[in-house]
């Protein structure tokens, strides 16, 4: 596939860097890898032009201005934004760029637009990028020459911009970077455009409404002069790939390899918005940094990375100017706390939104999840008291019966439980409710009717997770019914479905060895003691059932193990004397 294959199209980028390598020696090949991506770009598109900032980098790119103006010329809907590196450091420098005939390249444009009052199709937007050190007046110099040739800039600067910078009043008017770590090099330059186009790219998508956030960007393209190649986005570039060259030489096969894997995409759209948010903030959009931050907060938790939307709420509530908003982000940022297991943590922030005025309903249900995580049940049951008071619009009274229920199962006081499990049953969840029911009932005794609630649990059927647990129950009726011939097909499927369940062998061994089955009982002690070399039980059984094969030896040695785990498990002491005296 070669640039200019129709299936870039689909891509479109909307950004163009060109990488300008101060090493580039064939500057045709450069001019000629420009012509040929310039109809593949988005027909309104902004091209970065990022080299050393000085006066050969100025050269390369008077060289690509006459391909721009007669790809303008020959596509006459098309729009183009130019955003060369500048650096500067005095005023000399300031005067030699008012001299650049960058600027007055776009004249012809300029004047276009202005007799058919249009937008004009080609513009500069010069990236101002200051030496660390330089006087005020010369940034404020540099920015208002570009705005009198009606070009707004960007300022780049290095680590914290000084306030003297802030100030500047034509500051406000321009769009400010910040360079990562002060890096001054290309490439730490590329860094920081990656992170603040990365995230115009997550705000564009949350004023659509309906696009994913974390899906690739796929509007970037990398031009690296020095190496000759184009690149799908500034994280391809970065890490070397996937690569095209402009003489047909592929580095991918086909337009799905334009984006890198979509897990990078998402640990990229992260770094760029912690990256770039201070920047924002700092250039009067605290607002718009505040809603990136949360609504990818949210997005990455959806994800299963809530560390990553922990971290991202808690810049969001640092932002946020309004009790409402710090509320919010509050509990978003308990909640992601909690699947985190950080109790403490999440528990404080959820008591924090709280206090910020956040649905008081919603925080109790939530604060009381976080201390059935801890686990301490009857303060649970307390705070799902409170938040079943407050009658929340944002709480599911069954979610919340059902919390309630599981809190008295643990604490063992079934007939609490039932109540709760009236109220909390759907027809979405009737396999849980059957579960629990039958959780209940073999609790208190009643064999057959939890046999018949875990049947119906199973035939629902329940979630793969849950699958195990339930099999696991059912044979348990069953082996309280004595019915162990019938229990030992459900531990079988229950082993197939975890095989490292403890509980699961140590069942299907006991029911085994009631059956005089004892070789099949070894194997499955065999397993149990593998999984947990500390189970003193099941060495325990192992040296029973080894005792019922013969295998004396075998089973002097399980029962010492078992004591020497457990002194207080009194078969095996007997046992165990009874061989040795034998």
């Amino acid at each position: 596939m070669t640039p200019t294959d129709p299936a870039l199209d689909d891509v479109a980028p909307q950004r163009l860097y060109l990488y300008l390598d101060p090493t580039t020696a064939d500057q045709e090949s450069l001019v000629d890898l420009i012509r040929a991506l310039l109809p593949d770009v988005n027909w309104q598109a902004h091209l970065f032009l990022v080299g050393d900032g000085g006066a050969r980098q100025r050269a390369q790119v008077d060289r690509i201005l006459p391909i721009i103006e007669k790809h303008l010329d020959e596509h006459l809907l098309t729009s183009l934004a130019l955003h060369p590196l500048v650096k500067f450091a005095s005023l000399v420098d300031v005067d030699a760029l008012k001299a650049w005939s960058l600027l007055e390249l776009t004249r012809r444009f300029q004047a276009e637009a202005y007799r058919e009052q249009s937008q004009a199709r080609l513009a500069v937007h010069p990236i101002f990028a200051p030496a660390p050190g330089t006087p005020p007046e010369v940034v404020g110099a540099a920015l208002r020459s570009a705005h009198a040739e009606l070009a707004t800039p960007s300022l780049l600067l290095a680590g914290d911009p000084p306030q003297e910078y802030l100030e500047i009043p034509e500051v406000a008017q321009s769009r400010l970077f910040v360079r990562e770590n002060g890096e001054d090099s290309a490439d730490g330059v590329f860094a920081t455009l990656r992170a603040h186009h990365v995230v115009e790219s997550v705000l564009e998508k949350i004023a659509d409404g309906g696009a994913e956030l974390l899906a690739p960007c796929r509007r970037h393209l990398v031009v690296d002069a020095g190496l000759d190649r184009v690149f799908p986005c500034l994280m391809a570039w970065r890490r070397g790939g996937p690569w095209q060259d402009h003489r047909g030489a592929d580095g991918f096969s086909d337009t799905d390899d334009l984006a890198i894997p979509v897990t990078e995409c998402t640990a990229c759209a992260k770094a760029s918005v912690l990256s770039a948010e201070r920047a924002l903030a700092l250039g009067g959009r605290r607002d718009e940094a505040r809603q990136l931050c949360f609504r990818l907060g949210l997005a990455l938790s959806r994800d299963g990375d809530h560390d990553g939307g922990a971290e991202l709420a808690l810049r969001a509530t640092e932002l946020s100017a309004c009790d409402a908003d710090r509320a919010a982000a509050l509990l978003h940022r308990g909640l992601s706390l909690l699947e985190v297991g950080r109790l403490k943590d999440a528990d404080e922030a959820l008591l924090s939104a709280a206090g910020g005025g956040a649905d008081p309903g919603l925080v109790a249900y939530h604060r009381g999840r976080v201390q059935m995580a801890w686990p301490d049940e009857i303060e649970a049951l307390e705070r799902f008291a409170e938040a079943a008071a407050a009658q929340s619009p944002h709480v599911d009274s069954r979610d919340l019966h059902l919390e309630m229920a599981l809190a008295h199962i643990r604490l063992e006081e079934y007939d609490d439980a039932r109540p709760h499990l009236d109220q909390a049953a759907t027809a979405d969840n009737r396999a849980v409710m059957e579960f629990l029911c039958g959780v209940c009932d073999l609790n208190q005794s009643a064999a057959e009717s939890a046999l018949a609630h875990f049947q119906t649990a199973l035939e629902q059927p329940p979630d793969m997770d849950d699958l195990g647990r339930v099999l696991l129950y059912l044979a348990t009726s069953l082996k309280e019914l004595a019915r162990f011939d019938d229990a030992i097909p459900f531990l079988e499927r229950a082993v197939a479905v975890e095989p490292d369940e403890l509980a699961h062998h140590n069942l299907l061994g006991y029911c085994h060895y009631r059956l005089g089955r004892h070789a099949e009982a070894v194997e499955c002690f065999r397993r149990a003691v593998a999984i947990d070399p500390r189970s003193a039980i099941d060495w325990a059984n192992l040296g029973s059932n080894l005792r019922e094969l013969g295998r004396v030896d075998e089973a002097i040695a399980a029962y010492r193990r078992a004591l020497e785990l457990d002194p207080t498990i009194g078969f095996a002491a007997e046992n165990l004397t009874r061989l040795e005296r034998s």
